[in-house]
């Protein structure tokens, strides 16, 4: 071999190692780089607390409860309100057992709050989880981990997780503010119905209930509006 084929065979040896280092090198670039997403995710989304699970009765996305139960009761509420979410885990669950499991009472969540708002933001994720049937789960979850007070989008997508949503679906939904106009109406009706404060409770005989009220204000109400309906 000569020695001018002995230096184009070095140089060419030369140039393979230095791809190959190129292409290892690049590798471990793209490694590092979704390394660093993965453990920046996980950090956002940080201690999720898990509420107890409440048997709901006729759920229909974010209502429950007989559509022709002789009483109707709107709930305006705010997923950052914490007498909202008082009122979730404490009241809420006795209306279920007294009157809504009985058929005495239709009960439907509205939000306050709408735009780019973390309450219009987190009112979205709930009605996206209700177009998959989940949305009181999702509702339970966000009352839940109000506490942290972080609802990052990562945090609600690990929400979605964990109540078993499709989560190609849900991110379409949340990212493409599909429910953006629903919670949207919801304030026009607030705004129609006069509410000032969450959480405001609204009765199909007209009574209203504003704040987290002792649960037998709500006995006295709902039994008042049942009378009234000859019940």
């Amino acid at each position: 071999m000569s020695k001018r084929q002995e230096l184009r065979e070095r140089r060419a040896k030369q140039k393979r190692t230095q791809r190959i280092l190129l292409i290892g090198g690049g590798l471990l670039v793209v490694a590092a780089i979704a390394l660093f997403f993965i453990l920046s995710a996980n950090q956002s989304v940080g201690e999720i607390a898990q509420p107890e699970p409440i048997n709901r009765p006729n759920v229909n996305f974010n209502a429950m409860g007989d559509p022709n139960a002789p009483v109707k009761m709107v709930v305006y509420s705010n997923f950052l309100c914490g007498h909202c979410a008082d009122f979730a885990f404490g009241s809420e669950k006795k209306l279920i057992e007294d009157y809504i499991a009985s058929g005495k009472l239709y009960l439907e969540y509205r939000s306050i709050g709408g735009g780019d708002s973390l309450a219009g933001r987190t009112a979205e994720a709930a009605y996206c989880a209700g177009d998959q049937g989940k949305f009181w789960e999702m509702h339970d979850y966000l009352f839940a981990n109000l506490k942290y007070a972080n609802f990052s989008d990562a945090r609600i997508f690990a929400f979605a997780n964990r109540i078993g949503l499709n989560a190609a679906q849900f991110k379409d939904c949340y990212n493409n503010r599909k429910h953006a106009a629903t919670v949207q109406q919801d304030a026009v009706r607030a705004n129609q119905d006069g509410v000032q404060a969450t959480p405001t409770f609204i009765l199909s005989n007209g009574d209203v209930i504003t704040g987290n009220m002792p649960y037998t204000e709500f006995q006295t109400k709902i039994e008042a509006a049942l009378a009234s309906a000859g019940q």
